[in-house]
This record gives structure tokens, sequence and C-alpha cells, in this order.
């Protein structure tokens, strides 16, 4: 924004806020897209998040209802105040609990499943219509892709090609079934943990589970199954995995968050959807399996973003590891529809693996042995 814009803003924020005019405040850009600011009072009160919306009348009413309805179900920070310009939340200081995870704190991992329940517990139809062409399918992504596929094989176009046509769509039974109000972007970076010295909202007591908070609403659509989250959860956090120097095995070829970490985010999410009492072992694995059945669709998706994010360089690292991975995702979803159709113990592979991840280690087996 130009620095009138940005004058306009601090001007407008303040009137919303209704602040006192000689209480003096810092006003500061945040983020690189140029539309959201830190709004800081100088006597230490409480700060804000203001965001302007350079959306359409819709848009500004869908995500003012959205950002509402999730700082009522205690899913993201409070709104504080809004018009048909902005909106304003309080800020909440804390880091992306990506650190606290790669860890292995079960307590993180536990306190994430509780809130992607909290988020797929509102009402989805209370909020209209808020689906769009980036919310439900491959074909958005796709089109922000395909400028980028000039250089790539033609393996992956069509590869990519048929995905966008076919779909990808997926029989997933259970909860991980159920069409819900899902975020869209569900990865540790968009999952703040508060400083317990700063936040209020970041004390806990001894043995009780840290509270997080779900930033930005961009992708948040009432049009996908609530697995659609938990799926691409799961395969960024493989991602970070990879980034932060995780090593391959005889067992293990593909980085996948590990069994015991997925059980304590599925038995949270299960048990805050339900009662409150703790699911079967029986439940949580079949919970965990249904999630891999919808989790193709976002490893695509994800395969797709690794395109742009190299430029469409097929020698580039990331570029070169997409071209790697279309075959061990053409074969997860045969070994999925195998396990699907009855073959447990390939089932049971499936849930400690993750599909690509059993599909990856059958292929270095092969080549073994070839």
């Amino acid at each position: 924004m130009f620095r009138q814009d940005m004058r306009k803003a601090f001007i407008r924020a303040r009137a919303l806020l209704e602040m006192p005019r000689g209480r003096a405040c810092e006003f500061k850009p945040m983020g690189v897209q140029g539309d959201t600011f830190l709004l800081k009072p100088s006597d230490q009160g409480t700060q804000y998040i203001v965001r302007v919306l350079l959306l359409d009348k819709a848009g500004v009413d869908t995500f003012i209802a959205v950002s509402t309805a999730l700082s009522k179900a205690g899913v993201s920070p409070r709104v504080v105040a809004s018009d048909d310009t902005m909106i304003i939340t309080e800020h909440v200081i804390g880091t992306s609990c990506l650190e606290s995870v790669l860890k292995g704190d079960t307590a993180t991992i536990a306190a994430m499943g509780a809130l992607a329940a909290r988020l797929h517990s509102c009402d989805p139809s209370a909020l209209g219509d808020v689906s769009t062409a980036g919310d439900s399918g491959l074909a958005f992504w796709w089109k922000k892709t395909k400028p980028y596929m000039r250089a790539m094989p033609e393996k992956l176009t069509a590869f990519f090609t048929k995905a966008v046509e076919q779909g990808l769509a997926c029989d997933v039974s259970g909860p991980a079934g159920a069409v819900v109000l899902t975020h869209g972007d569900l990865n540790m970076g968009n999952i703040l943990l508060p400083t317990p010295a700063t936040a209020t909202e970041g004390k806990v007591e001894e043995g009780e589970a840290p509270k997080v908070w779900l930033v930005e609403a961009e992708h948040v659509a009432n049009s996908r199954i609530a697995g659609s989250d938990i799926a691409y959860l799961f395969a960024t956090w493989a991602d970070m995995m990879a980034l932060a120097g995780w090593m391959p095995s005889l067992n293990q070829v593909f980085p996948y968050p590990p069994l015991i970490q997925r059980q304590a985010f599925a038995r949270s999410y299960l048990a805050e959807l339900g009662d409150g009492s703790t699911p079967s072992g029986a439940d949580v694995n079949d919970f965990l399996f249904q999630v891999e059945v919808c989790g193709e669709r976002q490893r695509v998706r994800l395969m797709m973003d690794s395109v742009v994010m190299a430029q469409g360089d097929p020698a580039h690292p990331i570029g070169a590891r997409v071209v790697h991975f279309v075959d061990h995702v053409v074969r997860a979803r045969k070994l999925l529809a195998t396990a699907a159709a009855g073959d447990n113990g390939l089932r049971a592979r499936i849930i400690v693996l993750g599909c690509t991840g059993v599909a990856a280690l059958m292929s270095v087996d092969e080549e073994c042995m070839g």
C-alpha cells in the first residue's frame, strides 16, 4: 500500500477502535502483501492486527463472517471490530508451533488435534456459501501451475491434467468424510503457539495442553470434507520434516509424521468431536486410514505448489523431486484401493507409513531386487 493508503488505514482503525485522540500508537506493516498492519498502543495495552480487505463486497462479507465464526468458536484470535474496508483482531504474541511439533511434543500435537476439531465443529451452513473455485478442487491450483510447466517433463503435465480431469474423488467414511467448515491451508505455519510470558491465552496449568490459535482464513470453505484439512496438515508436516534434516532408513524412505504422533493428534481430535472420552485404538487407526484415502488430492496440490516454487525448472531440487514423486503417487492410489477392498496387512502398513511412504518403500525394494 502507498503511504497515503497506510495513513487512511491507520485513521480508520483508530476510529473503529474508538481510541482517544491523545493515545499514541505505533502502526507498522506486517507480512509481504502490504495489507496487514500491527497497531501497538504506546501504553502497552492490547495490541491489534489490522487487515485491509482488498476484496469485493461479497468477499469482504464472507471473510468477516468466517473470521467472526472462528473467533467465537475459540479457534482464532478475537475479532474486535470490522467494517466494509477492514477487520481488526486481537494480536496474540507467539510463534508457529512447528519447532515444538518437530521436537515431538505430544501436548502441542494433541492441542492441534483439538483445534482442528473445534474448527470442524463450526456450523458450516451458518455462513452461507463460502465455497470458491480455489476451495474445492485441483483446477484452481492447476491454473496457477500451468504457466510454469513448459520445461517440465510431459509425463508430469499428463499426470496433472489427468488428476484435474478425474478430480481424484475419494470415498471417505466416518468423521474424516464429514462435510465441514475447513481451513484449506492447515499447516503449522498457520497454527500459532502463544508465548506464555506475554499472552494470557498461552499460559497453561501443569498437565494441561497448550492453547493454540489458527490464523489466516483466505481458503476457508464449507464445501470440503474434514479429512482434506488433516491430510494436508500431515503432508506439509512431512515436508517440514524433510527440510529439518529427516533421514531415510531401511524401513522408511519417505518422510511422514510418526504413527505415535498422528495417533496423538487423532485421539485428541476425535475426543474433542465427541463427548471428551478417549476413543479406542481401532477408531483412531480407522480415522488415520480414512485421512490417507483423501490425502492424494492434497499431495497433488502440494506437487503443483512445488512446481511454482521451482519456477518450472526440472533441474531445481524441488522440481526434480516432484518429477521423481509422480510414480509414487500413482502407485499410492492403487494401494489405497487394494487396502480398502480388504487387504488388512496393506492397510496396517499404510496407517504406519502413510500411503505414499508405502509406495516409495516398495519402489526402493524393487530396485534393490532388480
